[in-house]
């Protein structure tokens, strides 16, 4: 490739954009905003989330060409799992919300500790980047989205012309390759295994019928949608559905935060997908008779799970219509406290600012 950089950094497999510029900028001797103060002349690239690949590409004086570039960006994976991936769009669906402000980051990386040890040049991957990946098939190990010596998110943007290598956290210096990781949900592993396999093909399997990997993924948000419902109070029918279907829902915990799942930390995300892959696994009959017999409604699910995908029409089909929220008479409202759980979740959310 063509350069006018003195020293030039191959793209490692699967590597994030953010990580290539950090490893360029270090094998360089200089900060990472001064890398791309000289790529996008009068852009602050670093309050974006570079790695959507939406600001565009640096131009050939980086070395890179336009496939290179765009394999370095989540741009060729988002549009397999959702429609809607506009630079304007502040969630992109299915992947991790960076959740930028300035330069500062409330999440959206995560690593594998073997990962970076077993590499001769560490590196952030892709697939790291993406919701449903919560753990690492090569070491059976769970993914951690902080530093476990000082708590604090990944930004790796934020590290200087005196730091080694990229494998180092930002605030405390830690080394991420000694740090220790806990065990892995098999539920959750096999949750990832079907989701990668529909990126690739394009097609997943529910039942015995082939959907289209976006339909899937909105099969699967639905899901999710029910199961953080049936751990808040005020959604009896939804718990009952799920404890017809065998599954212990007095362990289902609604996150603290209530953010959307591309925000959720890792381990909040693994037991989601956990039992989500527990309902994909049963057949479609099967979760439309629970849904009979526990008396679910219509309403009730379309007000849970939002826009419905067309795999779960057979379901729709069968459930009486019930009271939708506008028909039924509400209370007027007063001025009162605010209710506990509604506290508790501020409190989580500014938790989270404060961890970052």
């Amino acid at each position: 490739m063509t350069t006018r950089f003195a020293i030039y950094q191959p793209r490692l497999p699967d590597e994030l954009l953010s990580s290539w510029l950090v490893r360029l900028a270090l094998a360089r001797g200089c900060d990472p905003l001064v890398l791309t103060s000289h790529l996008w002349p009068h852009r602050r690239v670093w309050t974006t989330d570079l790695d959507r690949g939406t600001i565009g590409s640096p131009g050939s004086s980086s070395g890179l060409s336009n496939d290179d570039f765009a394999a370095l960006t989540l741009a060729t994976i988002a549009p397999k799992v959702a429609s809607v991936t506009t630079a304007g769009t502040p969630v992109w669906p299915w992947i991790l919300a960076a959740g930028c402000r300035n330069r500062i980051r409330y999440g959206g990386l995560q690593f594998c500790p073997a990962c970076l040890a077993s590499d001769t040049r560490p590196y952030y991957r892709r697939r790291w980047r993406l919701a449903w990946h919560t753990g690492c098939p090569a070491h059976d190990r769970a993914l951690i989205d902080h530093c476990p010596a000082c708590g604090t998110v990944l930004e790796p943007h934020r590290l200087t012309l005196k730091d080694a290598h990229i494998a180092l956290c930002a605030h405390c210096k830690a080394d991420l390759r000694d740090q220790p990781h806990g065990p892995w949900s098999s539920h959750a592993a096999r949750f990832q295994k079907i989701a990668d396999h529909a990126v690739e093909r394009g097609t997943a399997n529910y039942g015995d019928i082939a959907i289209p990997a976006t339909e899937w993924f909105r099969l699967a948000r639905v899901i999710v949608r029910m199961l953080r419902a049936a751990g808040r109070p005020g959604h009896q029918s939804i718990a009952r559905l799920f404890a017809g279907l065998g599954l212990d829902v007095s362990t289902i915990r609604s996150p603290a935060t209530g953010l959307p799942l591309e925000l959720l930390p890792t381990s909040d995300r693994s037991a989601l997908l956990a039992f989500a892959s527990q309902i994909l696994a049963l057949r479609p009959g099967a979760l439309a008779d629970a849904a009979v017999s526990t008396g679910l409604t219509r309403s009730a699910l379309m007000a849970v799970g939002g826009d419905l995908p067309q795999c779960l029409n057979q379901l729709v089909s069968v459930l009486p219509l019930g009271e939708s929220l506008r028909q039924r008479k509400l209370p007027r409202k007063r001025h009162r406290p605010r209710p506990r759980a509604a506290v508790e979740q501020m409190v989580a959310r500014l938790q989270r600012k404060l961890r970052s």
